[in-house]
């Protein structure tokens, strides 16, 4: 059994202390087999990575998409602070969910600048606005791949490069 060397924050938990590459899980939320970001973290355990997570167990029905309601603020802000300290951005786009909110943290990691952030983007074969999405990525000179194995491999790279 491998031994596990990687940090991980789940949303709202502090980010206190940062152990190798840091590396935001942006994208689609799925739950049960399809949980991507479970899948990523078990693989990459072994490496010296810090993984942000902003997947909530106590998300529910009552949470209002509103700057005012106080839990979905600080879960909003804990993202934006999160993927501004990660070094890498990795985007998972499931063809089976818009991810309005994935794309939207797709374009800020981008308009950061490829010095400053490293993007590794997975957009599966009928995602919505797989066209954009490659253009896009084609502009900002961005990793695009088209399997979950090529994101594993494009993460551990961006991750163990400096």
């Amino acid at each position: 059994m491998a031994h596990t060397r990687a940090t991980i924050y789940n949303a709202p938990e502090a980010i206190t202390t940062i152990k190798g590459r840091s590396v935001f899980l942006s994208g689609s939320i799925l739950t049960g087999d399809n949980d991507w970001r479970k899948k990523i973290i078990h693989r990459l355990e072994h490496l010296s990575i810090t993984f942000f997570n902003p997947v909530r167990v106590d998300w529910d029905d009552t949470w209002k998409n509103s700057k005012s309601d106080s839990r979905f603020c600080a879960q909003v802000k804990w993202e934006l602070d999160a993927q501004e300290r990660a070094d890498v951005v990795a985007v998972y786009l499931d063809a089976r969910s818009p991810s309005p909110i994935s794309l939207l943290e797709l374009g800020l990691a981008l308009s950061r600048g490829a010095e400053s952030k490293k993007v590794v983007v997975y957009c599966q074969d009928g995602f919505e606005g797989k066209g954009n999405v490659e253009i896009v990525c084609e502009r900002h000179d961005t990793l695009l791949v088209t399997t979950f194995e090529e994101f594993v491999e494009g993460v551990t790279r961006l991750s163990i490069c400096t």
